[in-house]
């Protein structure tokens, strides 16, 4: 949400950033207390999938196709795990 280019794009991300982006729109007062309750495990997580975004990034840059095929047939198997957990 808070990309420059957000404005520019937001046409092409449907559903899915109105997902992402909820708790923007939500209480900051209460947010701010949870995120700092558990910061431990939000900050890992934040950096591990930062790590993530980085390595999406390098594999685009670089046009590294095979790579960039390997991260999102691994993201949909993650995917498949997770809905199967849920089941």
């Amino acid at each position: 949400v808070q990309s420059p280019s957000h404005n520019e794009e937001y046409g092409f991300s449907a559903d899915s950033l109105r997902d992402l982006t909820r708790v923007a729109t939500l209480d900051a007062e209460m947010w701010t207390e949870l995120f700092f309750k558990n910061k431990d495990n939000l900050c890992r997580e934040i950096r591990r999938i930062s790590s993530q975004l980085e390595s999406y990034a390098d594999a685009i840059e670089k046009e590294e196709e095979e790579m960039l095929k390997e991260m999102l047939h691994a993201g949909c198997a993650a995917k498949k795990e997770m809905e199967d957990k849920r089941r």
